[in-house]
């Protein structure tokens, strides 16, 4: 188990999408403490997509992950 997890690598990240990431997890956890129910599903959403996008995923294998992501939503996301 640990071998395999060793065997990911992870991507160099820019700045302008840490700091992306970052004021989206700002969001939920402001609207979370605002409202413990808010829907913050869009926000976490967008964060996914970001994250397929820096592993270079094709749509293919994110649909494996996330069947709801529609190829236009996936193709407009922006990794960086």
């Amino acid at each position: 188990m640990i071998r395999d997890i060793l065997q990911f690598t992870v991507p160099n990240i820019s700045n302008a999408v840490t700091n992306n990431i970052e004021i989206l997890v700002d969001q939920i956890l402001s609207a979370k403490k605002e409202n413990p129910q808010a829907d913050t599903g869009a926000l976490e959403r967008e964060i996914d997509l970001m994250v397929y996008k820096l592993y270079d995923l094709t749509y293919e294998e994110v649909r494996l992950i996330d069947e709801s992501v529609r190829e236009e939503e996936y193709i407009m996301a922006e990794a960086d």
